[in-house]
């Protein structure tokens, strides 16, 4: 395969062309091969721009969320993980906002292979390179497979949630 993401001899390995208009800026590893999905976010001013990357891969590992920084994308750099204590478990959909004085990381917590604990978690992102668990709310079943969570204007805070077979759970 050739792509334009992962120019020969450069120590990636090749994957198919998506797109020929598409330019490989810089390239960090995570760790074993990973399915994950990736929030941007703002932090401005000295902090800049950062990816938190969630983390999903067979056997499960509690890898948690990367947090990493791509103020300058040609060198970006994992600059944390934010993760709760079970091993047995992935991390899927962060989603990261403001919230009042506070940045917020939230991500769905799936158990795997009925180990683990799933659910929400909940982050304080403010300094992306030292993240605390402010909660982590359990739920049914294996836990949060979707989410979104959205500030309405009169200040309330939502987490809408998907959880596969919760409605099986009596």
């Amino acid at each position: 395969y050739r792509s334009s993401l992962a120019p020969p001899g450069r120590g990636v390995a090749s994957v198919p062309e998506v797109a020929s208009n598409f330019t490989r800026l810089g390239h960090i590893e995570l760790g074993k091969k990973t399915k994950a999905d990736v929030w941007l976010f703002d932090h401005g001013g000295r902090r800049g721009m950062h990816a938190y990357v969630g983390s999903w891969v067979v056997p499960c590992d509690g890898r948690g969320v990367h947090i990493v920084n791509v103020e300058r994308p040609r060198k970006p750099t994992r600059v944390a993980r934010a993760r709760t204590l079970d091993d047995n478990v992935s991390y899927e959909d962060p989603v990261v906002l403001r919230i009042g004085e506070r940045v917020v990381l939230a991500v769905g917590v799936q158990a795997c292979a009925d180990r683990g604990r799933g659910g929400l978690a909940l982050f304080n992102v403010t300094k992306p390179g030292n993240p605390k668990l402010l909660s982590f709310f359990p739920t049914v079943s294996i836990g949060v497979h979707e989410l979104d969570v959205v500030e309405r204007p009169d200040g309330t805070v939502l987490a809408a949630l998907a959880v596969p077979f919760g409605e099986d759970s009596g």
